[in-house]
């Protein structure tokens, strides 16, 4: 019974030692890029294109007037 308990716990916490660093750069990695797509479709679009694609979305129904009021404040700013 203690085998069942200790095996698993130990050989989780030798894989973390072994593979944690290579983990956390992964995901550091991961978050650097993810940042930069955020920061990149963000400078893009002008205020401009961002209002004329919320009116495009309430046109359509996507969104309602209250929404489309925040997303036109959002850009404006």
């Amino acid at each position: 019974m203690v085998f069942l308990i200790v095996v698993p716990a130990l050989t989780a916490l030798v894989y973390l030692v072994v593979r944690g660093r290579g983990m956390a750069e992964r995901g550091d990695e991961n978050a650097a890029r993810a940042r930069r797509d955020h920061q990149g479709l963000s400078s893009e679009r002008t205020p401009v294109d961002q209002i004329a694609t919320a009116r495009t979305l309430l046109d359509s129904g996507a969104i309602d007037e209250a929404e489309y009021r925040t997303l036109k404040e959002r850009a404006l700013r």
